[in-house]
């Protein structure tokens, strides 16, 4: 019983870290985006060739514009690989938060994206803090069931048969 309930919070305890960096991460995803758009903007241009003396024949011919456009195409697809990771991210939670009612998005928009307090969600909902507590874990094992299907609290979730 100890384990299941160990195995259990570990659970509670990613899907509640997942959904208080939501914010975080609609931001970051903007930022990306952002910062895509900065580099694709930028560019170094020519500049002065150096000179060398070389020991060896060689038959690699690149130029620093070459090199520059190579860095910063690498660059640009790097951070849209970035950005759509934390896309896919955002929109598995969004689907999963779509299955809950308008009270438990309430509860969870509350709880984890404007970050009150336990005691003042249950306040605003006239609830007890017990039965607050009781509702929260009813929506996380909800959402377990939806993020990670192959996870899911099969035996211990008491929904509505979504």
């Amino acid at each position: 019983m100890g384990r299941k309930n160990d195995e259990n919070n570990r659970k509670y305890k990613v899907v509640e870290g997942i959904l208080y960096s939501i914010p975080r991460n609609r931001v970051k995803i903007q930022n990306l985006k952002l910062e895509v758009e900065r580099v694709a903007n930028s560019y170094q241009g020519c500049s002065a060739i150096v000179i060398e003396e070389r020991v060896g024949n060689t038959y690699k011919i690149t130029s620093s514009v070459e090199n520059e456009v190579l860095a910063k195409e690498e660059k640009i697809s790097a951070l849209n690989r970035q950005i759509r990771s934390l896309e896919i991210e955002v929109a598995k939670i969004d689907n999963a938060l779509s299955i809950l009612t308008e009270t438990e998005y309430d509860i969870v928009d509350k709880q984890y994206f404007k970050h009150y307090r336990n005691k003042d969600v249950a306040q605003h909902l006239l609830y007890t803090e017990q039965y607050y507590a009781y509702l929260k874990r009813q929506i996380l094992d909800k959402l377990i069931e939806y993020i990670f299907p192959d996870l899911g609290l099969q035996s211990s979730c008491k929904g509505d048969g979504k």
